[in-house]
């Protein structure tokens, strides 16, 4: 059978790769992307992701949230809230066109907003791939990598404390090539959304990755922590994949 080949949507001004499953009325899986470079870094895997889930049947949609990749605006349409109505509006269009939203995915950040919008979607899994579940965990790494950027070039590096109050102060900031504004900043410390208890989550951390807690949450929450071997393909330049992340994930859709 020759499977559908992706294609790129605008919804209202929201971009996004469509892998549309190879039957009508089959269900797609919406993912959600990590902040700034780590989005870009990914697409190879999630193309790839969009590719197996076809071939078992399923589709996925790729979003790009407001201000990020292909989607309209700068960096200073990049707000929680507008992000949450983005992945509302995608779900939406999806039942419209008659594909039923079978969960979500999300990489690093976007895992924070898969889980964020779990309850509004009625979701019925979560799959999270290193996930970062909280603003303030967010925050505290894109300072880590201003800091680690400036050593290697030999310049002096700001405490993160310092850079903190810059942010605070209103300062928007440069990390890896993306801009972190003050506005956004302020989203993420104010974002701990806890995860739901309504839908099975799987969480896949990488062997080379400590990763963040969840706090025991999962203990109340229907978690299973899994574990893969690929590298940090998110942090890493090149046409990086983690195949066996994939599969697993492929899998859990096809058994769901």
């Amino acid at each position: 059978m020759t499977l559908p080949p992706a294609r790129g949507l605008f919804l209202d001004g929201v971009f996004a790769l469509f892998h549309p499953p190879p039957t009508a009325g089959g269900g797609v899986v919406v993912y959600l992307p990590p902040f700034g470079e780590e989005m870009n870094r990914a697409r190879r895997s999630i193309f790839l992701l969009g590719r197996a889930l076809v071939a078992s049947g399923i589709g996925l949609l790729a979003l790009d949230p407001r201000g990020t990749g292909d989607s309209a605006g700068d960096e200073t349409a990049q707000r929680w809230p507008v992000w949450r109505e983005d992945v509302a509006a995608a779900a939406l269009w999806l039942e419209t066109a008659g594909y039923p939203v079978l969960g979500l995915i999300g990489l690093r950040l976007g895992a924070a907003l898969a889980v964020d919008m779990a309850n509004p979607l009625a979701a019925k899994r979560l799959v999270l791939w290193e996930p970062l579940l909280s603003g303030q965990a967010q925050l505290a790494h894109l300072l880590r990598l201003r800091t680690i950027a400036r050593r290697l070039r030999g310049e002096r590096a700001e405490p993160a404390a310092c850079l903190e109050d810059r942010l605070l102060a209103g300062e928007d900031l440069v990390i890896s090539g993306s801009v972190l504004t003050a506005a956004f900043a302020s989203d993420l410390r104010r974002l701990a959304p806890p995860l739901p208890k309504t839908c099975p989550i799987h969480l896949f951390r990488s062997r080379e990755e400590s990763g963040e807690g969840t706090g025991g949450a999962e203990e109340e929450a229907r978690v299973t922590l899994d574990h893969f071997p690929a590298p940090a393909f998110w942090m890493l330049e090149g046409k990086q994949a983690a195949p066996e992340l994939i599969a697993r994930t492929t899998a859990l859709w096809s058994v769901s």
